[in-house]
């Protein structure tokens, strides 16, 4: 798995984990993803809820199903680590926390990330444009003011890639940072990246 792993919050700053650039494939950006997305997956269904009804949500208002249910194991096994406190190394001892909660527009915003990743062929939290995730967040409709995101490729499973952040320890106190109450997942399942954004209003 290659991860990287990006923090905003009081006090302290922002952290990378192996900057190493993934080259995939090429393709357009904007409103062209959606449609390339559609020709990769194949089995894309409608979801009537689970992203922010607005202009940004429109690439990801179709999802995998397969990709949906992943991105509910992550929150669950997210929750799980939450609850049982964990040692994130080189960040310290964290004590158990609250389970985060879905949001629809950190979802949004998460799968709009991993979807431009693999289609445009990077991986980094800053996009082609320079557009990083407190930008993707406030574009998504979400509103508040501490933010963090995981990103990882190659990783499998939830299980997979929750395990490997939970070993890195940025990553693992983004997890655990008792302050995030809010998640949202983006998971592309042809490339198998994956966004998980955290969250409190």
């Amino acid at each position: 798995m290659i991860s990287r792993v990006n923090r905003r919050r009081p006090a302290l700053p922002v952290i990378a984990i192996v900057a190493v650039p993934v080259v995939l494939m090429t393709g357009g950006c904007g409103t062209r993803l959606f449609s390339i997305a559609q020709q990769v997956l194949g089995g894309l269904h409608p979801i009537e809820s689970g992203v922010p009804d607005n202009e940004y949500r429109a690439e990801v208002s179709s999802w995998n199903s397969i990709s949906a249910q992943y991105e509910d194991e992550v929150i669950l096994l997210i929750n799980q680590h939450r609850a049982g406190g964990a040692s994130c190394g080189s960040e310290g001892e964290f004590a158990p926390a609250g389970p985060l909660t879905a949001n629809d527009a950190l979802r949004c915003a998460a799968r709009k990330h991993s979807l431009d990743m693999s289609v445009n062929g990077f991986f980094d939290h800053d996009n082609l444009d320079g557009e990083g995730p407190d930008e993707r967040i406030a574009e998504a409709g979400y509103a508040g003011s501490t933010w963090g995101e995981n990103i990882a490729y190659g990783s499998l499973s939830p299980a997979q890639v929750v395990e490997g952040w939970m070993n890195s320890p940025g990553h693992c106190a983004n997890i655990m940072y008792p302050d995030f109450t809010e998640i949202g997942v983006g998971h592309y399942s042809p490339t198998n990246h994956w966004t998980t954004t955290f969250g409190a209003e």
